[in-house]
Formats: C-alpha cells, structure tokens, sequence
C-alpha cells in the first residue's frame, strides 16, 4: 500500500478512502481530509468544496443584510452611509491589525453603517475580499455543529477543517481577505456567559491567525457592553 501510495507501485485503482484515513492516523491526524488541510495538499479536490462553502458566506451574508433592512425604520436607498466609519474600516483592511470594534452606543446606527460599507464592498467587482456578515446569536450558532442549517460553515476552532483554517489554503497566493463582521454583540446582553463566549471566539481566533494576516473581524457593540463585558477580556 505504502509503495501505491508513493507511486513506485503501478496500480489501476486509486487507494481506497479506508488505506488513505488510515495512513493519516499513523500521521497523527483525524482523517486524510483533515490532513489534507492542515498540509495544504489536494489543493485541486478542495477548492470545488470550498465553492460552496463561499456560496454559504455569501447566503448568510445577504440574509443579515435584508433582516436589517426589513428591521430599518427608513428605506435603506434613503439611508446615508458614514464616511468617516468607511474610511476607518478599510484602513484597518490593510492594517496590521486583526480586530476593530466599532463602539456607540445604542441607536447610533452601526448596523446600517455596517452594511453601507459592506454593501459598497460587495459591489466593487474588484473586491477579492469575502465577507461573513452575521449576527452574534447566529455566531455563537455556527460555533457548534449540528446546530445551524448550513452544510459545511464551520467556525469552530477546534476543528482542523474550520473555515479560517481552510480559507488561506485556498486564497494563499491572491492574498485575500476573511472579513468576519459581527453585529448585534449586545443583543444577548443578559446572557453573560454567551457574551464572554464571543469574546473567547474573537480572542483565540486573533492569537492564532494574527501573524498570517488573511483574518480581519469587526463586531459592532455598545459602550456599555464593551466597558463591562469586552474591554477587559481584549484589553
């Protein structure tokens, strides 16, 4: 099997998934997918996959986006978008920097600012940049598997084939962004423990990919929360 698997075998059939699976575990990893991901190899098998994971990104993202402006008191087309807030976040695009918290307080209207700026990235044809916009209680969902309806969106950092581990094997060399946004970090205000659960999330997904520079998160929350609940987990 060793010598099939290195090519000094001719064979007419390719190795079965159990041969492969089992090479891996003498590797030291869960399956041959997983490594695979974690080596960056089958890079031609995992991008079709990744297609669809993509597709995904972009569902959630356009459902966020209309949940906010079915949620908007005024048409969105009437709303006007905060240039200084644009001018901040692409900044930080192309910053050092892995997290931007945008902090006002309630009724400032980060939502809206949020999706004006994402809105305008989405239609920029040029943008390589993709971006995962959602609300923390859907985050904090997606965390788990089993427990949202999306078929291979994994955010959970334990898990070798999480999204922000596959994403810089395919997109390694055109240096594209991952912009996770998350809105509505107050919404579980009362909720402590799911709160500090972001902050864990946002907290050990920084530290990991911070030197690769592919992962950009911005939440949206408000001062109160992030005086009492976030600044001192980041600070």
């Amino acid at each position: 099997t060793l010598r099939r698997f290195f090519g000094m075998l001719s064979s007419k059939t390719e190795l079965s998934g159990y041969n492969l699976d089992t090479l891996a575990r003498f590797c030291g990893s869960a399956s041959y997918q997983s490594f695979s991901y974690e080596f960056g190899l089958l890079k031609d098998l995992i991008e079709p996959e990744f297609n669809e994971i993509l597709n995904e990104i972009g569902n959630l993202t356009s459902y966020t986006l209309n949940s906010i402006f079915r949620r908007s008191l005024t048409p969105f087309a009437k709303t006007i978008a905060r240039k200084a807030v644009n001018i901040n976040l692409d900044s930080f695009l192309s910053s050092e920097f892995t997290v931007f918290p945008l902090i006002a307080p309630g009724g400032y209207g980060k939502s809206l600012a949020l999706s004006h700026w994402i809105r305008d990235h989405l239609s920029a044809k040029a943008d390589p940049n993709s971006f995962l916009f959602c609300q923390a209680s859907m985050l904090s969902r997606l965390l788990v598997p089993g427990k949202h309806s999306t078929k291979q969106l994994n955010l959970n950092l334990a898990d070798s084939q999480n999204l922000i581990q596959q994403f810089p094997f395919n997109f390694e060399e055109n240096k594209r962004h991952l912009v996770l946004v998350i809105d509505g970090m107050d919404e579980p205000e009362n909720d402590t423990r799911g709160i500090l659960q972001m902050a864990s999330f946002i907290r050990n997904a920084a530290a990991q990919f911070h030197t690769k520079g592919f992962l950009k998160i911005v939440l949206a929350v408000r001062e109160v929360t992030w005086n009492k609940f976030l600044m001192p987990e980041f600070m």
